[in-house]
């Protein structure tokens, strides 16, 4: 991770899969590649944009989905909005319960996290609806 700053790739570039280098250390579980991100400036909503399943995910959707519990919390810690939705209109949460991830769910769960849509709050549906009406990505 390092070497890539060093190089001066930048920390909200995305790469020919539509990822930010946040998204690969959340699903990786990588702490202090996520630390030294963060520090670089990397925007921790920063949604995939890809062009498969995962668009619109978020840092904290791929550290569900993976089971990465310490990148988990650091998110929400910082203040990651806990019922953000993919594209698919689904929250991290969703994605930890599909793939057992019981220790990430729980955290979710404690966060205020909810699984069922007709639960999130309008806000969010607002939030999904801006991603999906044209935001322009690099």
């Amino acid at each position: 991770m390092w070497a890539h700053l060093c190089r001066g790739v930048q920390p909200n570039d995305y790469d020919e899969h539509g990822c930010l280098a946040l998204h690969h250390v959340a699903d990786r579980n990588d702490v202090v590649g996520y630390r030294m991100l963060v520090q670089a400036g990397a925007d921790v909503r920063a949604p995939h944009c890809g062009l498969n399943i995962r668009i619109g995910w978020t840092p904290l959707h791929f550290a569900a989905y993976a089971g990465a519990r310490d990148i988990l919390l650091l998110l929400l810690l910082g203040g990651v909005p806990v019922n953000e939705m993919d594209r698919c209109r689904r929250t991290a949460l969703y994605y930890a319960r599909s793939r057992g991830r019981e220790s990430c769910s729980r955290i979710l769960g404690k966060f205020g996290g909810v699984e069922d849509l007709h639960l999130v709050e309008p806000r969010h549906l607002q939030e999904a609806q801006r991603l999906d009406d044209g935001a322009q990505f690099p």
